[in-house]
């Protein structure tokens, strides 16, 4: 919401004729594929994070790879 409002109060009717403005569409579709990228690690880690092993793996102390080597 704040962005649409400063778009509008910027004299843009929207948030896409803003980032028109700002951006070359070249430039536009390569940030847009890094966010669905991102999003889709994003989505990816949320659904291992989930997964029970993860948890129990979590749920132990860390490893010592010091003690491992003596």
């Amino acid at each position: 919401a704040q962005l649409a409002d400063a778009a509008f109060k910027a004299g843009f009717d929207t948030i896409d004729a803003a980032a028109d403005a700002v951006l070359p569409d070249y430039e536009r579709t390569a940030l847009q594929r890094r966010l669905d990228a991102w999003q889709a690690e994003e989505a990816m880690l949320a659904d291992r994070r989930g997964e029970s092993d993860t948890a129990l793996a979590a749920a132990r102390p860390p490893a010592a790879p010091d003690a491992a080597e003596a």
